[in-house]
């Protein structure tokens, strides 16, 4: 189909063979740098395949998906708690004052020691709580767990993003509506990071995405 070359600092690019072309958001093309930002990820298609290029601690995954495939096919729809005002909580970013890493543990039971800039702290129902961001990323992305894990969301935790950081003590509303499955809560190919100890939760936040998703009538 083409070759694949990593570009330090720009992200990888992928050249096809002579008369080939694949989609992606922006349109046709046959050579492409392609962001490997697992947050924003940058999907390109040819005919019922699909794929995108990831970055994790110097390594390069490519992702794959089969748009006809049974499992996509039977997929009936993602399933979400009802939105609710008293889960969009006045939080404040504290970030470390010493750049500070933390171990994060994937599905795989592979370890790495990520980037953790800082943390939020917040209260539900009168009781403070604080989540560990991890990454760099120009905002915070948080992985965590809470008291419905395994009953109505999905076991390992769920993920949120915070598209734009907080000033250092700037005070900001966390939308725990917001939170959402990882991947591996869809696919049995992908290698998920879990919780770290300090993001487990012990209240049951019912918000956000459930699981498991729904499925087609057969």
């Amino acid at each position: 189909m083409g070759s694949v070359f990593v570009e330090p600092g720009k992200g990888v690019r992928v050249k096809l063979v002579e008369g080939l072309k694949m989609k992606a958001e922006d349109g046709e093309f046959t050579e492409r740098v392609m962001s490997t930002n697992p947050e924003k990820r940058d999907w390109v298609r040819y005919n019922k395949t699909a794929f995108h290029i990831i970055e994790r601690n110097g390594r390069y995954v490519l992702r794959l998906a089969d748009n006809e495939s049974n499992v996509r096919k039977s997929f009936g729809g993602r399933v979400w708690y009802d939105v609710d005002d008293n889960f969009r909580i006045p939080a404040k970013y504290v970030p470390y004052e010493t750049p500070k890493k933390i171990a994060i543990v994937n599905v795989l039971d592979e370890v790495s020691d990520e980037p953790a800039p800082g943390y939020v702290e917040f209260l539900v129902n009168g009781r403070p709580y604080k989540l560990d961001a991890v990454g760099d990323d120009d905002g915070l992305f948080f992985i965590f767990k809470d008291g419905t894990a395994g009953e109505t969301t999905y076991g390992p935790g769920r993920f949120l993003y915070v598209e734009k950081k907080p000033k250092p003590g700037e005070t900001f509303m966390l939308d725990l509506n917001r939170a959402y499955n990882p991947p591996c809560a869809f696919s049995e190919y992908t290698t998920c990071p879990l919780p770290p100890k300090q993001n487990v939760l012990p209240v049951r936040v019912e918000a956000g995405e459930k699981y498991p998703p729904l499925k087609k009538p057969a």
